[in-house]
């Protein structure tokens, strides 16, 4: 659900049709059904807005709208729409929107202002992209192909690269001053990150946070800058 809201925010769009709705001679303000028939949840998943309220007796159909409330609608009127696909057992499932490779799924932001955050703000946006099951956390990197995959993409990004604008990885030196992923794993030399003439703590010795950029090469910054951001 928090993904989903997270993701109509990006959107032009203010309302999306979903599967839910309910029988036309049917007023019971908790009959409404998904498409598979299964009974939504109502406590914490749907949340109405002062709806449904079946308006001139003719809303039988579940809109969601950029918010994530939801409200009853006239089935003839004309929305965007939201699909959703089952994956079978054993793939994985990765959102829309996110790169998946060896069995990991990677989100890379865009440099939209609501997709600018300084560091504890990229950790937040992480959790809050994928289940809260899922571990998703600011990039760590653990192999020299997941290096050279990650490289891939940060360069493939180029209508959005700036030499003025990284993106958050989970390196940062703030527990005991040396270098480490937010899994608490060591980066293991040129295998797996570069350093461009960095680390060099500039200003103060308050750069305790690690960006990449569109080159590929990390650097030590200021945990209060605004950057992009990659899950993982």
């Amino acid at each position: 659900k928090a993904w989903l809201i997270y993701k109509l925010q990006e959107k032009e769009k203010k309302f999306w049709w979903t599967g839910l709705h309910r029988e036309e001679n049917n007023d019971c303000k908790t009959d409404f059904r998904w498409i598979d028939d299964t009974k939504p949840d109502f406590v914490n998943l749907v949340k109405w807005n002062k709806e449904p309220n079946n308006w001139d007796g003719n809303e039988h159909c579940g809109e969601i709208l950029k918010n994530g409330v939801h409200n009853d609608q006239n089935c003839a009127q004309k929305r965007g729409y939201i699909c959703k696909d089952d994956i079978p057992l054993g793939e994985l499932n990765c959102p829309y929107g996110w790169f998946e490779r060896n069995l990991n799924c990677y989100y890379i932001s865009t440099r939209v202002p609501s997709e600018m955050v300084d560091w504890e703000g990229a950790k937040t946006k992480c959790k809050s992209l994928f289940n809260a099951t899922a571990n998703c956390n600011l990039l760590s990197v653990s192999s020299s192909k997941e290096r050279d995959f990650i490289t891939e993409m940060v360069s493939h990004y180029w209508n959005v690269r700036s030499h003025s604008s990284g993106w958050w990885t989970g390196l940062n030196d703030l527990s005991d001053g040396r270098w480490k992923w937010l899994d608490n794993t060591t980066p293991a030399g040129s295998d797996t990150m570069i350093w461009n003439q960095e680390p060099n703590s500039y200003g103060l010795n308050n750069e305790q946070c690690a960006a990449i950029y569109y080159d590929s090469s990390y650097h030590d910054q200021n945990c209060d800058i605004k950057h992009r951001y990659i899950c993982s």
